[in-house]
């Protein structure tokens, strides 16, 4: 094959991943971060307290000396800044569109490495199509940046030692001053250069002089990482995540890809991709450089410990194909790329038939609150508001009247701890005759709920809606397509003339949750939900569909 027609069908390639990656906007956090740049943005300076929500204190209660907070509210500027920008000058189109363009770089640079490492045009080709079929989902989050940076850094460090040039380590430099400023996941990047490091010491201790400018670039490159606001604080926040913080607790992102393909979750080019490297790993482990087998090993471990891993070990995918290509035996080496190929294409074609009519979808009604936010804007209930924590993000730019209960940010663990048992509807602990849940909406003087039926993302029941249909003192004002608000009764007198003129039956919102509950993925999952929409039926007093429903198989 010619080298324009190679080029050709890498460009068709990723013209066509481009377009994949041009789905909605599926996560709230993209909206927290646009907001944060546009405060930072008008007030010229990082903030140092939260803006947003009326839940802050400076010091979680819970966890005195957690660094959580500063860390998100100064660890993302430049990218927020960014994301700001693009959205103040083309709305959500233009963040759809900024997010392609990014994957699409990401997925050309992994190309471009793979080729500078040797890998032959149909073995990479193989890789892009477990690579692209990944990164197409990637959210509108500055961790695109991370996914765009580390590949670079990886290719800087280990191709250094040998091609030692100023020009390459002032750009590795340069990489490793700019990455903190944008996201955390530089610290991805200070282990690659820990591992090298490590290896680059114990070959001057051996009397290496050669070693000498290359281990001095290394630890300039590490200290480059210390030029952020949050300075050497993301390291210890790292260490406090891994020993039981917010994220390692509530964040689906921390769970393990075991936990998520139990859920329906199944992932087949992540599987696909690490069989392949375990099998390279096996074949090649004897001629494989200590660093780049130190760093695979690491990046795997990870990926399997935690599913926000899993993009960086992809993003090593040059050092895994180039061994793969080793691997081959010569005799049928082009046998195996082709079925390499083919694989990689029947894995490709149903992603493409089933995310080609969302391409270029700008519409957010699917997972936000669009028509519940509109009328919290029309009405104006008053009082204090409690927000589903996923929308936080949303709602600050498009209900921005209102402070919130909690956003994706997590920033404090006590917060979560109260969200978690609000939204579950927990009723034990008791305290003075009133359930949990309800003693906290009473702590923080609640007087409106917005919150969604079922998890808009996961499907699971939102238990405060069974609750809140018993309680007497909440009503239902307003019910949208995926979302729910409620006003305390007697909280002040224009709320109690809101829900004069828009009380609904509160059965309506446990009919809502009957009817999305109806989805389901595994079969699990379909009998757990079978078991709960007939208590909910019963719950609103229809016993007749509660016994039809417990006596389907």
């Amino acid at each position: 094959m010619s080298l324009l027609s190679q080029r050709l069908g890498i460009a068709i390639l990723l013209l066509c991943f481009f377009l994949l990656s041009t789905g909605p906007v599926l996560e709230g956090d993209l909206f927290w971060h646009i907001k944060t740049g546009e405060w930072i943005w008008t007030h010229r300076t990082i903030p140092s307290e939260d803006p947003f929500t009326y839940t802050f204190q400076k010091q979680d209660p819970l966890r005195p000396g957690y660094l959580r907070q500063e860390i998100i509210l100064k660890g993302y500027w430049l990218s927020q800044i960014i994301f700001y920008w693009i959205y103040s000058a083309s709305g959500i189109t233009g963040i759809i569109i900024f997010r392609a363009t990014l994957i699409l770089l990401i997925l050309l640079s992994l190309y471009i490495l793979m080729r500078r490492y040797g890998t032959s045009y149909p073995l990479s080709l193989f890789f892009l199509l477990l690579s692209g079929l990944w990164f197409i989902k990637t959210s509108d989050r500055p961790h695109l940046f991370s996914f765009l940076l580390f590949p670079w850094v990886f290719y800087l460090v280990d191709n250094l030692r040998k091609e030692w040039s100023l020009k390459r380590s002032c750009l590795l430099f340069f990489l490793m001053a700019l990455w903190p400023n944008l996201h955390g996941g530089y610290v991805t990047g200070l282990a690659l250069i820990g591992i090298y490091l490590i290896a680059s010491i114990i070959r001057l201790l051996r009397d290496a002089k050669d070693e000498v400018r290359y281990t001095i670039t290394l630890v300039f490159s590490s200290l480059m990482t210390l030029l952020n606001p949050n300075t050497y604080k993301p390291l210890l926040g790292v260490l406090q995540e891994i020993t039981g913080g917010v994220q390692a607790r509530y964040v689906a992102e921390m769970l393990s890809p075991f936990e998520v393909f139990r859920s329906g979750y199944y992932y087949p080019q992540f599987w696909l991709y690490l069989f392949v490297t375990l099998v390279v790993i096996v074949m090649r482990w004897r001629y494989i450089p200590l660093e780049r087998l130190t760093a695979l090993l690491l990046f795997i471990a990870t990926s399997l410990m935690h599913q926000r891993m899993i993009s960086f070990f992809f993003l090593l995918v040059p050092i895994i194909a180039l061994e793969a290509e080793k691997a081959l035996p010569e005799r049928g080496a082009k046998i195996y790329k082709l079925a390499g190929v083919i694989t990689g294409l029947f894995l490709f074609v149903p992603a493409t038939f089933y995310s080609i009519k969302d391409v270029f979808n700008t519409d957010l009604s699917r997972r936000f609150p669009e028509d519940c936010s509109a009328f919290l804007k029309e009405k104006r209930p008053e009082g204090r508001l409690y927000n589903w924590s996923d929308w936080g993000g949303y709602l600050m730019i498009y209900s921005p009247e209102y402070k919130l209960f909690n956003d994706g940010r997590r920033l404090m663990d006590d917060i979560e701890i109260a969200r978690d048992s609000i939204d579950a509807g927990k009723r034990e602990p008791v305290i003075k005759d009133i359930p949990l849940w309800r003693a906290y909406l009473n702590s923080y003087r609640i007087d409106i709920i917005l919150i969604p039926p079922v998890h808009p993302l996961f499907g699971q029941f939102v238990g405060l809606v069974r609750e809140i249909y018993r309680d007497k003192d909440f009503s239902l004002v307003y019910a949208g397509s995926n979302c729910l608000v409620y006003l305390r009764k007697g909280s002040n007198p224009y709320n109690d003339g809101l829900i004069e003129r828009h009380s609904l039956p509160k059965e309506l919102a446990v009919i809502k949750a009957i009817t999305a509950l109806h989805n389901y993925k595994t079969e699990k999952e379909r009998r757990e939900k079978k078991r709960l929409i007939a208590e909910l039926y019963r719950l609103i007093g229809k016993e007749e569909s509660a016994r039809q429903y417990e006596a389907l198989p």
